[in-house]
């Protein structure tokens, strides 16, 4: 099975690194909405329509940390990752489904005017390039962000 996402589009807000901490062990952790656009053709009037997606963006460890130090409000980012579907409780007892994607990889584009060019990529962060000294962790994580097997 294939869970796979590519985004290209803006960041809905400056970043806030958040760290969790469980005994010796410190987790980082950043969330974001961002934007998506797309565009197309009123048929009667030919008007341009612009179609605004938001998603909601989590990332993990390392990324966290770069992502926070380099992304702010309306960058143009690439990234890739996968979607993840958090489940909760409400007061009445329903399950309130979320559906975010957890990014593993971010690259900062130069935008000039509609295109984005390959030739304009300003860095690539990896979190398991860069975060070479920790273990990957697990898919399953508990409701504090820690791996619940370990």
């Amino acid at each position: 099975m294939i869970n796979k996402v590519i985004l290209v589009g803006r960041v809905g807000k400056d970043l806030e690194l958040r760290t969790l901490s469980k005994g010796t062990q410190n987790r980082f952790v950043v969330n974001f909405p961002f934007a998506t656009h797309e565009f197309s053709i009123n048929r009667k009037t030919g008007e341009r329509i612009e179609q605004v997606e938001w998603h909601n963006i989590e990332m993990w460890d390392k990324n966290a940390e770069n992502a926070a130090k380099i992304l702010k409000k309306g960058r143009v980012v690439y990234i890739e990752g996968r979607i993840k579907c958090d489940v909760t409780i409400d007061e009445n007892g329903h399950k309130q489904y979320r559906n975010k994607i957890r990014a593993s990889l971010f690259q900062v584009l130069n935008f000039n005017g509609n295109n984005v060019s390959k030739n304009h990529l300003e860095g690539e962060v990896r979190c398991d390039e860069v975060n070479e000294d920790i273990e990957p962790i697990d898919d399953i994580i508990d409701e504090d962000g820690f791996n619940s097997e370990g």
